[in-house]
C-alpha cells in the first residue's frame, strides 16, 4: 500500500470515529489494524503490573473471545 493510500485510510477512519463518536470501532479493526494484531505492556518482561494487559488477537482486545490463552 502506498503511503498516500495510507493517509487516505486513516483519514477514513478518523473522519468516521469522529461522525460516530467513537462507535466506528469495527471499521478500525477491519480495514486499519487487521486480524493479526498484539498489544503488549510496556515493561516486555519486567515484574508484572495489574493494569498492563497482552492482547494477541482483535477477539481478545475486543472481549469477543469467550478464554483466553
Amino acid at each position: 500500500m502506498s503511503s498516500e493510500a495510507n493517509v487516505q485510510l486513516l483519514k477514513e477512519a478518523y473522519r468516521r470515529w469522529n461522525d460516530s463518536k467513537g462507535g466506528s470501532v469495527d471499521y478500525w479493526f477491519d480495514s486499519v489494524i487487521g486480524p493479526q494484531i498484539k498489544f503488549d505492556s510496556l515493561p516486555q518482561g519486567a515484574r508484572a503490573v495489574p493494569f498492563a494487559k497482552c492482547y494477541a488477537t482483535v477477539c481478545w482486545l475486543t472481549g469477543a473471545c469467550s478464554t483466553t490463552p
